[in-house]
């Protein structure tokens, strides 16, 4: 019966161990920040012709995405990772966020999935490759 309690005592002291640091730290900086994380990018290497369908309000929307991001060309995700023939973006900007989840067919130059963001919109999302990135094969 010690035992037990003393595993369960130990657990809980843990516990608050890990998840205090990580609360004071929200609470003292009193905002969010965005940081940047890219991996995996040269199996998407290019610019890309993005079409978004927002099923809230039964709208289209484009824009163009460059991998690698070009700050110097426009809004820059803040995550942008592919992972085999899953590719995922996520733009944090004041007061919201947007994800993008979607998989590279198999020909290459083509992705489809979907979309979310903070104010519960959703949809569908396509992208096609309109100029790969040039290789270097020296």
């Amino acid at each position: 019966m010690i035992a037990r309690l003393c595993s369960i005592g130990g657990v809980c002291i843990i516990g608050c161990i890990l998840l205090f640091p990580l609360g004071v730290g929200a609470e003292e900086k009193g905002m969010t920040q965005i940081t940047t994380e890219w991996h995996g990018l040269e199996k998407i290497c290019g610019v890309w012709e993005m079409h978004v369908h927002n099923m809230l309000n039964h709208k289209e929307y484009q824009y163009v995405l460059q991998v690698p991001p070009n700050p110097n060309a426009g809004p820059v995700p803040s995550k942008l990772i592919v992972n085999g023939n899953t590719v995922y973006i996520r733009w944090d900007f004041p007061g919201g966020f947007s994800e993008e989840s979607m998989l590279l067919r198999r020909t290459g130059g083509v992705m489809d999935g979907t979309f979310t963001n903070f104010a519960g919109a959703r949809g569908g999302v396509s992208g096609k490759l309109v100029r790969p990135c040039v290789q270097n094969d020296e």
